[in-house]
């Protein structure tokens, strides 16, 4: 399951860095930040799931990428909470929308994570 979530998410998340590089800084439709910083945080996150997804098999590896985004995410969320711009580092500030996706995607990513690593240890006999 943890290898659908890194799937879904990196291509969600690349769509989202993609249309945000074309569109320029601003908030598109109000809905979502596209200011050139998400855009830049979105890449590496996209391309690690997309890697995680798609471009390997260790299961280790895939579980700790999705935790790590996931982890990421909710910080994020957190900090959008607390401070809407990223403490003045974004023109537009983060959307309900935008700290909505970081929050769901993020504890659905450290879900699912934890449920794998969990499995894990627990087929391969560890306490």
């Amino acid at each position: 399951m943890t290898k659908r979530i890194a799937q879904i998410v990196g291509i969600v998340v690349a769509l989202l860095a993609l249309v945000g590089l074309v569109s320029g800084d601003q908030q598109l439709w109000g809905i979502m930040n596209t200011d050139i910083a998400m855009d830049l945080i979105r890449i590496p996150i996209a391309a690690a799931l997309l890697y995680a997804g798609f471009g390997t098999r260790d299961g280790r590896t895939i579980t700790s990428i999705v935790m790590a985004v996931g982890v990421l995410y909710v910080g994020m969320a957190l900090l959008g909470l607390a401070s809407p711009s990223f403490l003045g580092l974004l023109p537009h500030t983060l959307t309900g929308f935008d700290i909505a996706f970081h929050l769901v995607v993020g504890a659905i990513s450290i879900a699912s994570a934890a449920t794998d690593s969990a499995h894990h240890h627990s087929a391969h006999g560890a306490v």
